[in-house]
């Protein structure tokens, strides 16, 4: 199952119980072609549009596409277990260049990291919902007593209408 653009990811509590690795799509973009980034994840959880909990935190290196546009992807494994019902979750990413590509004061010289990030709490695409536990209702029973014109069977003997009593 994955979140849309439009569309959180909702789990059922009985789903979210299975949950044992969370993948995260990054899409870059204007990242400098070929050059290494330290891309860190973390999984939060979030409250009242906040974020609270950190339930996973993973950092990776990967080398920007040629065209320095693309995606990679983030898979936390350290997730069993840790989404509870009626809770959100999200999770940022942040992307620091292994080496200074970054001219801050314009005198041709690289003397700072690029560092791009991606948080928001309110981004439907990287969010996961655990919903409230659906209590199923337990199986029912029907009882009956059936009547012809105001005689009664009892549960413990079938009602016996003789041909005159069927026909009023």
């Amino acid at each position: 199952k994955s979140a849309r653009a439009d569309e959180e990811l909702t789990l059922i509590p009985q789903e979210a119980e299975k949950v044992t690795k969370v993948t995260d799509t990054v899409r870059y973009e204007n990242l400098v072609p070929g050059k290494e980034y330290a891309v860190t994840g973390t999984l939060y959880k979030v409250e009242n549009g906040r974020e609270t909990d950190v339930i996973d935190t993973k950092t990776e290196t990967h080398t920007a596409d040629v065209s320095g546009s693309g995606e990679w992807t983030i898979t936390f494994d350290n997730v069993s277990g840790k989404l509870k019902e009626n809770a959100k979750y999200v999770v940022f990413e942040t992307a620091v260049s292994k080496e200074n590509l970054v001219d801050t004061n314009n005198d041709n010289k690289y003397d700072k990291k690029q560092v791009v990030e991606h948080k928001n709490p309110n981004d439907k695409a990287q969010t996961v919902v655990v919903s409230s536990k659906h209590n199923n209702p337990k199986d029912g029973n029907l009882a009956t007593t059936v009547s012809v014109n105001d005689k009664s069977a009892r549960a413990d003997e079938e009602l016996t209408l003789i041909p005159q009593e069927a026909e009023k």
